[in-house]
């Protein structure tokens, strides 16, 4: 079955939220994902799922995350909290996944964060390519 979980989990891609298997047992490894397709734990199969975000993830091309927080003396700055994870079917087939930055004529930057009077997130915008991956 090809399925697609998304939205705003309020953790970032390690944490145990999005990586453990009585959660979304998602990775971000593609290879892993579509080789093995699930993990045994205690007796238990768990159906991976893949998580491309650090995969598309990049200053260059100003995808660098979807909420911004410059608070306490460690901060990241740019937090990955939207995410999308996929199925084994659909993981070779993610052609774009990036954080909007501007909708038509509307900035949702101001100065280097979310522009708080539309959102305090930036839009998680995902391409699927149903031609991709036939390789395999």
């Amino acid at each position: 079955m090809a399925s697609i979980v998304l939205g705003d989990f309020n953790a970032q891609p390690f944490e145990m939220e999005m990586i453990s298997p009585g959660n979304l047992n998602a990775t971000l490894f593609k290879d892993v994902v579509i080789r093995m397709r699930s993990r045994r734990v205690s007796g238990r199969d768990y159906p991976f799922m893949y998580n491309p975000t650090l995969e598309f993830l990049s200053e260059a091309n100003d995808n660098c995350g979807s909420y911004y927080s410059a608070a306490g003396p460690a901060t990241f700055y740019w937090y990955c909290l939207d995410q999308a994870v996929f199925s084994p079917l659909l993981a070779d087939k993610v052609a774009e996944y990036r954080y909007l930055r501007q909708i038509g004529d509307a900035a949702l930057i101001k100065d280097v964060a979310p522009n708080g009077e539309i959102s305090d997130h930036l839009p998680l915008f995902v391409r699927i390519d149903w031609s991709m991956g036939n390789e395999r």
